[in-house]
């Protein structure tokens, strides 16, 4: 999208590995070729799920690839990266109001996907530690998502459910065969779900049967990694992996709980390494949740704006509102179960996020209050 850019001009990743060699991966290359878009000269690989690289071609485009090893093989069922792009191809109103990186070429079963570059356009999340995103971006973003969710589908083509919610193997009863592969720290964060019967059972309840709220198609994994924020505060939503349809308010709770999480964590790091006691802890917490509010309160209203733009006639209610509390807690849960693998201890970080993720569960109607969630009801 835009001007080409060299890649060492792109938003730096956390994570960066040595690239795998994609001489292993015929369908990209029949995909490249397909496109004529040249050859990739020495491809970066960075961090993710999925094998994917960026890198210039000798054609001189910059291009982000993925190769979706979650995907199916066979042709009838297509990645759901592919049908939410069937989706927009199809729906002008999502296209005019979902920015996402452009589609160049992309393989028959959706497997490999190949994007232009967004140059200099740090993620949502990089933005929030750096105290520069907007909370006018946010407003923007919300708006986006709530054309999303108020999309008719009836004649779109087939969505599928959305993919099963991160970390849903610790609710329930978990399967013995996954324990061997558990880090140290994530058992001690299963203990301490399992131990409290009241978070178990509101995170299961929510987990394997949503309240009866507005279904429609949604993201399925947004955080604010997943947002593209350039520098003139245009953004762009990525990573379609787990698009489908299910309750919306799973996207909204995730995305305000990542907001929580991103903010929170960021205010402790601020202590340093040597914090001078407890409360200045609890000062730094109170200081997170409250920058967390304010994009938060902007999110709402930027979604509640278009949703009732597009469904005016369908208004949400404080049922559906208590919902997305209960999954902006439960993702405090799922930050505490991924950063806890390969390590060996619970950081008082997480624990204390986790203690936050529990009262969203339980007390949802004091989030909502607090969080003036109530703004997409008005």
């Amino acid at each position: 999208m835009g001007r080409d850019t060299p890649v060492t001009d792109w938003v730096e990743a956390p994570l960066r590995y040595a690239a795998e060699d994609l001489d292993d991966y015929l369908d990209v290359r029949e995909v490249l070729t397909a496109a004529a878009v040249g050859t990739m000269v020495d491809p970066i690989q960075l961090g993710g799920r999925n094998p994917n690289w960026v890198s210039r071609t000798t054609k001189g485009h910059s291009l982000f690839v993925k190769y979706e090893t979650t995907a199916p093989s066979a042709p009838r069922t297509c990645s759901r990266a592919k049908t939410f792009h069937d989706l927009l191809d199809a729906d002008d109103r999502l296209r005019r109001n979902i920015s996402t990186p452009t589609l160049r070429a992309m393989s028959e079963d959706g497997r490999v996907q190949v994007y232009d570059v967004v140059p200099q356009s740090p993620t949502a999340q990089q933005r929030l530690v750096e105290r520069t995103l907007h909370p006018r971006t946010m407003y923007r973003i919300g708006q986006s998502v709530g054309v999303l969710h108020a999309a008719r589908i009836d004649t779109a083509p087939a969505v599928h459910p959305a993919g099963a919610m991160p970390s849903s193997f610790a609710v329930g009863d978990v399967d013995d065969a996954i324990v061997p592969g558990l880090s140290a720290a994530q058992l001690v964060a299963l203990r301490l779900l399992h131990g409290d019967r009241a978070l178990h059972t509101a995170a299961t309840r929510l987990l394997s049967d949503p309240s009866p709220t507005p279904s429609g198609p949604l993201h399925g994994d947004l955080r604010l990694d997943q947002i593209l924020i350039s520098d003139d505060e245009h953004h762009w939503i990525i990573d379609w992996e787990e698009f489908g349809t299910g309750p919306t308010a799973r996207d909204l709770g995730s995305l305000i709980g990542d907001i929580v999480n991103t903010s929170v964590i960021a205010s402790l790091c601020s202590l340093g390494s040597d914090p001078s006691g407890r409360e200045a802890h609890e000062t730094a917490v109170r200081t997170g949740l409250e920058n967390a509010k304010t994009l938060a309160k902007e999110l709402c209203s930027g979604y509640q704006e278009a949703w009732c733009r597009t469904r005016p006639r369908r208004l949400l209610d404080r049922v559906w509102a208590a919902e997305i509390s209960r999954f902006a807690g439960w993702h405090q849960l799922d930050r505490l179960l991924a950063n806890a693998a390969g390590v060996v201890t619970l950081t008082a970080q997480s624990r204390a996020l986790a203690g936050i993720g529990r009262a969203l569960l339980l007390d949802p109607g004091a989030f909502i209050e607090e969080f003036e969630l109530d703004r997409i009801t008005a």
